[in-house]
């Protein structure tokens, strides 16, 4: 009976929620050239590696390549739902993680490695816009003008351009989401890290001052604030 219970209770949980499951219709569907514009999307980034390398004779990142610190920590695992208890969050666990937060012009990143795992992901939105959005950065990416003349010419220029009203702040004050959904147990989601520490929380208020900030403010801030306090953050679906 108390089995039947927690059964319930875990359904109604569920239902409550506006969860998408991951074979419903829409959820999916494969467009013209996939494969392709993937494969090209491949040879852009290592084409921006290689002429990095050539120019450095060190190998960058193809995007986000600007470092602006390298953390280590712990992944902690709680107790979860059943329809969150899934592969690495199936049980309770602490799992030692490096943290490596990065830029690109408007649009701050924040990668994690759990050292205990070695499950690959590709995190791309629709494979055909990022290979046109990268192509237009390769041969623009100099030129904000000519830049925004080629996406003002898209039918999705306010998404494309949307990364240059993000606020620039502190990166560890910064909430951090996955570009691309993908299949959680029986459902589709997004990921997202929320910074948790009232220390971080009060590190929004700051902004980079390009009149005023050196160009390695943002790095200089996080070793401050790294050498002094924790970082804390919750990760979500």
């Amino acid at each position: 009976m108390a089995s039947n219970g927690l059964t319930n209770a875990h359904s109604n949980r569920v239902a409550s929620r506006d969860y998408i499951r991951w074979d419903a219709e829409g959820v999916e569907k494969i467009p013209p050239n996939e494969q392709e514009d993937i494969q090209a999307v491949a040879e852009m980034i290592n084409k921006i590696q290689r002429a990095q390398f050539n120019s450095h004779r060190h190998m960058y990142s193809g995007t986000h390549a600007r470092t602006q610190g390298v953390v280590k920590g712990n992944l902690i695992v709680g107790d979860l739902l059943l329809h969150l208890a899934r592969s690495l969050f199936s049980k309770p666990a602490e799992y030692p993680i490096a943290m490596r937060y990065s830029t690109e012009p408007g649009d701050p990143g924040l990668g994690i490695k759990i050292l205990a795992s070695s499950r690959p992901a590709l995190d791309l939105a629709d494979a055909k816009t990022t290979k046109e959005i990268i192509n237009l950065c390769i041969k623009y990416g100099g030129d904000k003008k000519e830049l925004y003349k080629h996406l003002e010419a898209r039918n999705d220029t306010p998404l494309q351009k949307a990364r240059d009203e993000v606020r620039n702040t502190h990166l560890s004050s910064t909430r951090q989401y996955s570009q691309a959904a993908y299949r959680y147990g029986n459902y589709v989601v997004k990921y997202y890290l929320v910074p948790s520490s009232g220390t971080q929380k009060k590190q929004y208020e700051e902004t980079v001052k390009s009149d005023s900030h050196p160009d390695d403010i943002l790095s200089e801030w996080l070793k401050e604030f790294h050498a002094n306090h924790d970082a804390k953050y919750l990760f979500q679906v």
